[in-house]
């Protein structure tokens, strides 16, 4: 911990936030269109107004017969009230048809009598065991959304039950929030890529991995930089190149405050960026650093694992969402 006291002040997280936020001023990603079937986690981009009513039209919520309720009231085991069956689409006084769930209600009726509530008598009557109210077990046109009322609010992450509710309305597109594209990098001439065998003093790069799983679980879209030795230079190059393709540049290594630590002194030169807070009271991810580039977000963690994920879950996670 000897190197850490090159920190001359920790920043508590509440301040760096806003401090990184206010510098950045996260604004909307442009729209576009994506089919319904693929807009699974996408964020809407504004409003989504139905165009027309759910259900279209009053519908048996049971299987069962559409009745007339007047025509049930009183009706018990002991006393069941006797009906006509109809195969028309309109039911008259004392007629009853039978439907399914899901069906539109025949003319007339305005009611539905569970199945289980009714007996047959033979081909063409039934008796009904239990009384219904007026529109009993029945979805009325509109119930679940009207035309001209908003089915799905801007920013919402859209999950299956909206994309449901969308495909039910006849939508096929969707206007959603472009995909931030997030440029990842990792620094340390001690790092190698998975798949080469580690020789002495190297190890296993895995910190790009897992930020990019990170990204992907926010539904940004990760781009990968590589990695970069300990040279100001070549850091310096990976970073600019990162913002010029990327919403977002996170950097893991090389953030503390030892020789080899290059990132911050990298972005000190370079034009139009400004650190923001370097040295955050959290551990273990005390070296993080928060800068910006053109007003774009640079996120730079620990090469430590466990910190970069904690320094990513705090200040890079609610910047992406």
């Amino acid at each position: 911990m000897v190197r850490l006291k090159g920190f001359k002040e920790l920043i508590p997280i509440e301040k760096a936030l806003k401090l990184f936020f206010d510098a950045v001023k996260p604004h909307k990603l442009e729209s576009e269109l994506v089919p319904v079937q693929e807009a699974y986690r996408r964020v809407t981009a504004k409003d989504i107004i139905a165009s027309r009513d759910l259900p279209p039209f009053d519908r048996s919520a049971v299987d069962g017969y559409a009745v007339k309720a007047e025509d049930t009231f009183e009706a018990s085991p002991f006393q069941p009230k006797t009906l006509k069956i109809t195969e028309r689409n309109e039911i008259g006084k004392g007629e009853a048809k039978l439907i399914w769930t899901g069906n539109p209600l025949p003319k007339g009726s305005n009611a539905v009598v569970m199945i289980e509530h009714t007996k047959r008598l033979n081909e063409n009557k039934i008796a009904i065991l239990k009384p219904v109210a007026k529109w009993q077990n029945v979805s009325m046109r509109g119930e679940d959304v009207k035309a001209g009322e908003v089915a799905v609010k801007a920013g919402v992450r859209l999950k299956p039950w909206h994309l449901g509710l969308l495909a039910a309305l006849g939508i096929e597109q969707i206007e959603v929030t472009r995909k931030p594209k997030v440029a990842i990098l990792a620094t340390g001439d001690e790092l190698i890529e998975l798949g080469h065998k580690p020789t002495e003093n190297k190890v296993i790069e895995t910190n790009r991995l897992v930020i990019s799983w990170l990204c992907r679980e926010l539904d940004a879209e990760p781009i990968d930089l590589g990695i970069v030795g300990d040279n100001e230079t070549t850091i310096r190059e990976k970073i600019l190149g990162g913002s010029r393709e990327a919403d977002v540049i996170i950097t893991t290594g090389g953030t503390s405050v030892g020789k080899a630590d290059l990132v911050p002194s990298a972005l000190q030169n370079i034009n139009e960026s400004t650190i923001i807070a370097h040295g955050i009271a959290i551990r273990p991810a005390m070296p993080t650093a928060l800068a910006v580039i053109s007003n774009k977000p640079v996120i730079v963690l620990s090469g430590n694992p466990v910190a970069a994920i904690i320094g990513f879950e705090v200040f890079a996670r609610p910047l992406i969402l």
